[in-house]
């Protein structure tokens, strides 16, 4: 059994290994630790505003953003939701409206299942965070970001199952607001075209551009709006925040008929790099790496730290 003078040490080389090899993480951590400890803003005179909020909020932090960078965003919907909520979408780019050549285009959708709310909110929070320091002038990444990147974020896509999940409460049950308003869940309601490709694979078809016959595979209408958005705009990477597990997963997660397993796809090296360099500057992760790394040590963790994983 490890003395607490072997847990600190192994921490330090830790931390050590972890600042020369991996020194955004430290930074991120760093950064979120001052935000919390402070007034709860990331920028000095402007407060974000951090909660939960109902639809009509989330269109009220929009608008907000909107009033405060109208020349980076614009405002628009892609559809409603089955009990009529609109489902808005956040431009932001030096160019709102425009598609430039050679520019990437990227998405951001959250609030997929209803009671899963932490994505709606980093979304709003992030929409807040690029509009005040774009403002500033002084952060070029942010800059660069918004002058080469056309970004759509959508804050929810289900805003009928928030609206469960929020009047029913954290004590009933973790379902509740899951499912859309028909009782759906809308992250298992796109068509399978997995399987399209395994049998295209075996006939010699095509293995993109596919159809789906749309009298078999009833979508719900957010996966519509959803769909035909996608159709609409050329992105060239997307982004879907969940909550309940601490993972980053991607897409063709659907085995093959005649193998069971991973079933890797000709982009599996690139899902695995963003993946990977995503997971390298969540704090939340590295976290997770650092209990790991220190569990193959065979070092004894406090319970305290185990907890926070």
């Amino acid at each position: 059994q490890s003395t607490w003078g072997q847990r600190l040490y192994f921490c330090c080389i830790f931390f050590l290994f972890l600042s020369l090899y991996f020194p955004m993480a430290i930074y991120c951590t760093v950064g979120i630790l001052l935000a919390v400890l402070g007034s709860g803003s990331i920028i000095s005179g402007y407060e974000f505003d951090i909660k939960h909020h109902t639809h009509p909020e989330t269109v009220a932090v929009i608008d907000k953003v909107v009033a405060r960078c109208p020349t980076i965003t614009r405002k628009y919907s892609i559809g409603s939701s089955v009990k009529g909520h609109t489902l808005w979408v956040l431009e932001m780019s030096d160019k709102p409206g425009t598609h430039e050549a050679g520019e990437p285009e990227f998405k951001y959708i959250g609030n997929m299942h209803g009671n899963e709310v932490v994505g709606k909110e980093m979304l709003l929070t992030l929409m807040q965070y690029l509009c005040e320091e774009y403002l500033t002038g002084n952060n070029r990444e942010v800059t660069d970001l918004i002058d080469n990147t056309r970004i759509h974020i959508m804050p929810t896509m289900n805003p009928d199952g928030y609206d469960v999940a929020h009047s029913a409460g954290h004590t009933s049950g973790y379902v509740q607001g899951r499912y859309n308003a028909n009782g759906k869940d809308l992250n298992r309601n796109f068509p399978d075209l997995n399987t399209v490709v395994y049998q295209n694979e075996k006939s010699g078809g095509p293995q993109d551009h596919l159809q789906y016959d749309t009298q078999l595979w009833k979508v719900e209408k957010e996966t519509r709006a959803i769909i035909d958005w996608i159709i609409s705009y050329p992105f060239v990477l997307s982004a879907n925040l969940h909550g309940g597990t601490l993972v980053s997963n991607y897409g063709y997660d659907i085995s093959r008929p005649d193998q069971y397993g991973y079933a890797a796809t000709p982009d599996d090296d690139y899902f695995k790099h963003i993946s990977k360099e995503y997971s390298r500057y969540n704090p939340g992760m590295t976290a997770s790496l650092f209990v790991e790394v220190l569990a193959l040590m065979k070092v004894v963790l406090p319970t305290v730290l185990i907890g926070t994983q």
